[in-house]
């Protein structure tokens, strides 16, 4: 059941709690290419993910790479974060990285996040909307809430691995 969560502009301070939540949503994606490539080639492509992550964060909510971003608060504790862009030239929006604290997960934060920013959008003069995801298990929760929220036009794509 999803609680008293309120949706506010991101904030320096909330810097910290977002990487955090960062990992720790994406550590089971992680898990899960390792299993698939295996050890070896998962090490080869994605050896230092966590820090990557962190970065690619920072960047984001921090506003350095030309996105904003927003945190979900259940009382005084940051429970998730979603990061935006809105081109206002062709009028396009885009949600970018985003995760929910994973003892919050199913309690509908990710809708509610998604539901907030498509709105900021919607003010902003943006008629179109996308997210990307991954297809893999991991991700299903991800895009169960996108559908939950409106996405309904996908692009399926692969991606291929080789050891040479």
């Amino acid at each position: 059941m999803k609680q008293d969560i309120l949706i506010r502009k991101f904030a320096p301070y909330d810097l910290d709690a977002a990487l955090d939540i960062a990992v720790a949503a994406w550590a089971p994606i992680y898990e899960g290419y390792r299993e698939q490539l295996g050890s070896e080639m998962f090490e080869a492509f994605y050896p230092d993910w966590e820090e990557r992550k962190r970065r690619n964060i920072r960047a984001s909510c921090m506003g350095t790479n030309g996105d904003a971003g927003c945190v979900a608060e259940s009382g005084d504790v940051v429970v998730g974060f979603v990061s935006y862009r809105i081109d206002a030239r062709s009028k396009c929006g885009t949600i970018g990285n985003n995760a929910v604290r994973p003892s919050h997960h199913g309690q509908g934060i990710g809708q509610s996040m998604y539901l907030h920013v498509v709105k900021l959008m919607r003010e902003g003069g943006v008629e179109y909307v996308k997210v990307e995801t991954g297809g893999d298990p991991a991700h299903l929760p991800a895009r169960k809430a996108y559908e939950k929220v409106g996405f309904a036009t996908a692009l399926p794509s692969v991606t291929y691995f080789m050891k040479l």
